[in-house]
C-alpha cells in the first residue's frame, strides 16, 4: 500500500508519498533533503499546516521533522527533535502546538502515548508534554482511524481557551485537555 497526504498553498500543491517496503516500482516523495528512502525509515505521520509541513519517521527514536514550504523552489529542513517513542497521528491545536498521539516505544510491551509539541520556533522544536495512556501492550483505534479522535475548542468561564481531546484506549475514551 501507498500513504499519501496532500496539501494546496498559495496555488501550489504539495504531495506527500510513502510506499511500504518491498513494494516495487512506486516512487516515494523527496521534500528538500529530506528523502524516506535515503534514510531508510518509514513515514509515520505528517501534517500540513499553513507553510509548514510536520512529519514522524521511525526507526529508534521519534523524529519529528519541521519543513518550510514557503518558496516552494526551495522546501527548507528547519528542524528536527528525537523523542522516546513515535507518533501516527498529528494534528494542530494551535499555531505553536501540535497534538501527536502514538506509542511510548517501538519494542513490545508498549503504550500509547500522547505528546505535545511547541513549534513556535520551527528550528527548534520542543516536546513540552507527554502522557501514557493504559497500561502495557495498551491500544487505541486512532492509532490507524484518525476519525477516532475528537478535537473541541472550549472557552472557560474566566475567558481561558483549551482544546478538549477524546481518545479511544482499548475499551475506554480518555479525555484530555490542552490550554492554548
Amino acid at each position: 500500500p501507498i500513504h499519501f497526504t496532500n496539501l494546496i498553498y498559495d496555488g501550489h500543491l504539495y504531495t506527500l508519498t510513502y510506499k511500504w517496503p518491498g513494494v516495487p516500482n512506486n516512487p516515494c516523495s523527496d521534500v528538500g533533503p529530506f528523502t524516506l528512502e535515503d534514510l531508510n525509515k518509514g513515514l509515520e505521520s505528517a501534517r500540513f499546516v499553513g507553510d509548514k509541513a510536520y512529519l514522524v519517521t521511525f526507526r529508534v527514536v521519534d523524529p519529528f521533522f519541521i519543513y518550510d514550504l514557503s518558496n516552494p523552489d526551495q522546501i527548507v529542513a528547519k528542524g528536527e527533535l528525537k523523542v522516546p517513542g513515535y507518533s501516527t497521528y498529528l494534528h494542530p491545536v494551535t499555531s505553536k502546538l501540535i497534538f501527536g498521539l502514538g506509542l511510548d516505544s517501538g519494542t513490545w510491551p508498549r503504550r500509547v502515548k500522547a505528546s505535545l509539541f511547541d513549534v513556535s520556533n520551527p528550528a527548534l522544536p520542543v516536546e513540552v508534554g507527554t502522557l501514557v495512556l493504559g497500561d502495557s501492550n495498551s491500544w487505541s483505534e486512532a492509532l490507524w482511524e484518525p476519525h477516532a479522535l475528537t478535537f473541541y475548542p472550549v472557552t472557560a468561564a474566566d475567558g481561558g481557551k483549551a482544546t478538549l481531546v477524546g481518545v479511544p484506549v482499548g475499551a475506554d475514551i480518555k479525555l484530555l485537555s490542552i490550554a492554548d
